[in-house]
């Protein structure tokens, strides 16, 4: 049986797929959001880059840039795919503290707590996450079984 390729999640994209499928991407600051409804196996990932979209609009923008739009792009493309909400898990990896930064709260932490607020807030279960810290991170989503796994660089792969 020939192996399907991976599906790569670029910085401010938003993908969706479904069975047998893998989406990968590379996280610094930036928050993956992943979603899973087990029963037709489809998922979907939102490469996220910061919290919240300006009031601008640029006509070019990536679906996932901002957690808010991200959100709300990702979750009306996986209804469209046939998943149902009430079904609908959430993992979330990346938010790393990347940059030498003076602030208290750093995009990484900013975009963590705009998806878990925005999960709560429309009753989706957040069941795990892999977040923080100063490393950049690798990460598989297999669509077959809802897993994750996380890579960082001299720290064992985690399954989440």
């Amino acid at each position: 049986m020939q192996q399907k390729p991976l599906i790569t999640v670029g910085i401010g994209e938003v993908s969706i797929a479904s069975g047998q499928q893998k989406m990968y991407t590379l996280l610094g600051s930036c928050v993956a959001l992943m979603l899973y409804d087990s029963k037709p196996k489809i998922g979907g990932m939102a490469h996220v880059v910061l919290a919240n979209q300006p009031n601008t609009l640029d006509a070019n923008q990536r679906p996932g840039k901002y957690a808010d739009a991200a959100f709300d792009y990702l979750l009306q493309k996986m209804l469209d795919a046939g998943a149902q909400q009430h079904r609908l898990r959430a993992k979330l990896a990346g938010g790393s503290a990347m940059f030498d930064t003076s602030e208290p709260v750093t995009i990484g932490q900013r975009n963590q707590h705009t998806l878990t607020h925005l999960l709560k807030q429309h009753g989706i279960p957040l069941v795990s996450e892999h977040c923080g810290g100063t490393q950049g991170r690798r990460v598989t989503f297999d669509l077959s079984n809802g897993q994750v796994r996380v890579e960082q660089l001299d720290r064992s792969a985690e399954i989440i």
